[in-house]
């Protein structure tokens, strides 16, 4: 759908701005923005979570992260139910679930706790999706 920038600038802006000026103007908001007009995906926030990873945390291992927890949000993401939740929430469940097999004392060790903790606390003080649980929870087929 589009809107011609003559509409624009006749109708909306009440003759103010030519609509050479208004196309300009859209322009430089879209380069300004690099283009970027969707909102956050559960992959941009995998990123940002793994940025907040502890100081010295072994770079291949979060990259290794990274590449994982994005598959299974892609994976999960098949099912229709799980595309309709927020995609804060499934970057942190694509995460948490990759360390359901590291014993509790391993991630403490590696950090990991604190730092799903502090994800968590971002999350609810910003608006993204409130309170987050740390363990995954096994959904039950349905259709069984």
């Amino acid at each position: 759908m589009g809107i011609e920038p003559k509409f624009v600038a006749e109708a909306m802006c009440e003759g103010m701005y030519l609509p050479e000026e208004i196309i300009a103007l859209e322009i430089d908001i879209l380069r300004t923005l690099g283009w970027r007009l969707n909102g956050p995906t559960a992959s941009d926030f995998i990123k940002h979570f793994i940025e907040l990873l502890p100081t010295g945390f072994d770079e291949e291992v979060a990259s290794s992260l990274h590449d994982l927890a994005c598959e299974k949000v892609k994976m999960g993401l098949l099912d229709y139910r799980l595309s309709l939740e927020l995609p804060s929430h499934l970057a942190l469940a694509s995460i948490s679930s990759l360390f359901q097999d590291i014993n509790d004392e391993e991630q403490e060790k590696l950090g990991l706790s604190s730092w799903i903790s502090r994800i968590s606390c971002l999350m609810a003080t910003s608006g993204l999706g409130g309170f987050i649980i740390w363990r995954p929870v096994t959904m039950k087929n349905e259709d069984a």
